[in-house]
């Protein structure tokens, strides 16, 4: 069910020192009866992201499994104590964040969220995350709180970088409710609460929208029929969309490389390929259609060249990125070296990281 993460992981040491007493009032009053209506009723393989300190253990019902992950060491070392003070709880801690789940699609039948999507780095790819990883008919409960309307959001529109340096990230502005339903998500009940009187939120249950994206199948190209697919999906992104030549986008290197293709529902929507150096694995060509982005799929078709890479021998991770997506690759553990350079009229940096032998098979 797992993959290891290898990715960057942000820390608040004092943050996590003074969360559980800045919270603690609510926790006691109105916040802490919220996690325990949200959690009632859970049942079956049970995944929470942002678990924070563990705020919501207490309130899981007894004997449900959950996993429990968080990207801050030190969030989960206060989670661990609250967990040894717990005996019996069924719950496992890991480190990871929202964005890159170290688990394989369909392994959980929930997932918990709560005041969480106003803190990650990239909720559309974190909301792609948690639809791979849910089983179908799965459901996601969610307690976040929001931009208000009128005055109220525009106050929080001003006070958001403040906010944000003060409370490890956090956004107090995000249209929270739209990014569920733009990740496909159909909430099935929905309540619109107060955290505090500046603070609305809203709660409920949220399952993929009819005719929601399907589980992606991602595969390392074993037929000339799968190459030209990730071919096709590289033609729609580099050249019919960036403007990139045909002749430079489809080089003399196709020939030998490594190529991986994401599909959905059978369609081709994402590529990428690899090119094994002396050391080192050469990922580049990475695409997805622009239909699809913001669900995770890239992430996933990284994860399958890294893997590549080490069955291959290497154990470290070279790309060429757009300057635009060097943020994707940062919070997938790359780190940028050199000067930014221009190639084809785009400017690229150079990234790199380590890649180890602990992530899961792609399908074949």
């Amino acid at each position: 069910m797992t993959r290891e993460p290898t990715p960057a992981m942000k820390s608040h040491r004092w943050f996590a020192a003074v969360y559980d007493r800045m919270s603690g009032a609510q926790e006691r009053g109105a916040l802490g009866r919220m996690r325990r209506d949200l959690l009632s009723g859970l049942q079956g393989d049970v995944l929470e992201i942002g678990a924070g300190t563990g705020a919501n253990f207490e309130h899981y019902p007894p004997g449900v499994p959950v996993v429990a992950t968080d990207p801050d060491e030190h969030m989960l070392k206060r989670a661990r104590r609250r967990l040894d003070a717990m005996p019996g709880a069924s719950i496992e801690l890991r480190q990871a964040p929202a964005e890159r789940l170290p688990f394989d699609p369909a392994s959980f039948d929930a997932v918990v969220s709560t005041l969480v999507l106003c803190t990650v780095d990239d909720p559309q790819t974190a909301l792609g995350e948690i639809r791979r990883v849910l089983r179908r008919g799965g459901e996601l409960r969610f307690l976040e709180h929001v931009r208000g309307a009128g005055m109220l959001g525009r106050a929080q529109d001003v006070i958001e970088p403040l906010w944000g340096w003060c409370s490890a990230g956090c956004h107090p502005n995000r249209h929270t409710e739209q990014a569920l339903r733009d990740a496909g998500f159909e909430p099935e009940s929905l309540d619109r609460r107060k955290l505090a009187p500046w603070m609305p939120a809203i709660a409920g249950v949220a399952r993929v929208a009819a005719g929601g994206v399907a589980v992606p199948r991602i595969v390392i190209a074993a037929t000339p029929g799968e190459r030209d697919d990730g071919f096709a999906v590289r033609i729609a992104v580099f050249v019919n969309e960036q403007g990139i030549s045909r002749e430079d986008e489809l080089d003399d290197l196709d020939a030998t490389a490594v190529h991986c293709v994401g599909y959905v529902d059978g369609t081709p929507v994402a590529a990428g390929r690899l090119i094994v150096a002396d050391d080192h694995a050469k990922i580049g060509r990475m695409a997805v259609l622009a239909s699809h982005r913001g669900r995770g799929l890239g992430a996933l078709v990284l994860q399958a060249l890294e893997q590549e890479g080490v069955a291959r021998g290497v154990r470290r991770s070279r790309l060429s990125a757009q300057l635009h997506a060097r943020g994707f690759y940062e919070r997938c553990g790359y780190k940028a070296f050199g000067d930014v350079y221009d190639d084809v009229g785009i400017p690229h940096i150079d990234m790199e990281r380590e890649i180890n032998a602990g992530t899961s098979s792609p399908q074949r």
